[in-house]
């Protein structure tokens, strides 16, 4: 998980907000309330953690505009967890065609909410899970992005991740690649774990921390201290 905040002065600078904490919530929930309103939107989510109420009851209300891929790695994929209860109701919502668990050779730690309509184009994604401790104990971020640029690429990382089953046959596609969000004033890319070896991106990503950084830097890395490499010197050299 990596948490990433930015306050642009760009006139458009609503195509990208970031929210923390308890305030993720409120976001998740309005794009999901949009989603509903819009009633020719279609809504595709890859979810780690799907336990907490008042997402699911959305996610049932959307029928089968719905297409959703649940982690089922260790305890998600047990009979009685929170993951398999919401794999019941959305079955019965949206169809069981149109629910899938999944785990990419460990697990699935998406947390991607994609929002397709004639009115509303948008995308929740970050670190926040859609559980109890997700919502209101942890402090994880969430970050909604609007436009048609910025969600064509996740709409493409979800049918990508719906059509491959290994860490080998997503880590092929495109997705795995840095895709430009064609956000306004933002010079802003994604790309989708898991990756191929010759796509690899964190020696990227530590290069803009520890060449590139000449001002501030915000980080919020869960396990950090647990997990060597060229992530956490990045963050130790830019630190001193």
């Amino acid at each position: 998980d990596a948490g990433l905040t930015f306050v642009p002065s760009h006139p458009k600078a609503r195509e990208a907000l970031a929210w923390m904490g308890f305030e993720a919530r409120h976001a998740i929930l309005e794009v999901l309330d949009q989603a509903i309103a819009d009633k020719k939107a279609k809504v595709r989510v890859v979810a780690y953690d799907l336990s907490e109420p008042d997402v699911v009851s959305r996610l049932e209300k959307l029928g089968a505009r719905l297409k959703v891929i649940i982690d089922d790695d260790g305890s998600h994929g047990k009979p009685g967890s929170g993951e398999t209860q919401a794999e019941k109701r959305l079955a019965a919502s949206a169809g069981t065609k149109n629910v899938k668990r999944q785990h990419m050779g460990k697990l699935q730690h998406n947390k991607t909410i994609v929002v397709d309509g004639p009115k509303v184009k948008a995308v929740v994604c970050g670190s926040t899970n859609f559980t109890w401790r997700g919502f209101f104990v942890q402090s994880n971020n969430a970050m909604v992005l609007r436009g048609k640029s910025a969600v064509q690429p996740f709409l493409t990382a979800f049918h990508d991740y719906w059509n491959n089953e290994t860490p080998a046959g997503f880590g092929a596609t495109s997705s795995a690649k840095w895709t430009d969000l064609g956000l306004d004033g933002i010079n802003a890319k994604v790309a989708f774990s898991p990756h191929a070896k010759s796509n690899a991106l964190l020696q990227s990503i530590a290069d803009d921390i520890g060449k590139k950084t000449t001002s501030c830097l915000f980080y919020s890395l869960a396990f950090l201290y647990q997990t060597p490499g060229v992530m956490l010197s990045a963050i130790r050299k830019v630190t001193k």
